[in-house]
């Protein structure tokens, strides 16, 4: 990806800068980030279609606590 390429965002239609996510609404430009600013990984799939940003270790906190409570009842 060129430093300045543009590419057209899918959810609010402004033409903005290629990257992760659209840099006017938040919504998705790809289904993997690369790479993940906040978990530090070279390519990261979260599955949300806003970037939660800093809230992605609480986020995943309680998914892994429903996990195993679900887990433990079982």
């Amino acid at each position: 990806m060129e430093p300045d390429e543009q590419t057209k965002c899918p959810h609010c239609g402004k033409t903005v800068r290629a990257g992760n996510f659209c840099c006017q609404c938040g919504g998705r430009l790809r289904r993997v980030c690369s790479p993940c600013l906040y978990l530090n990984k070279d390519s990261y799939e979260c599955g949300y279609e806003k970037c939660p940003g800093w809230k992605i270790f609480i986020l995943r906190a309680r998914e892994r606590a429903s996990q195993s409570q679900q887990q433990s009842q079982q």
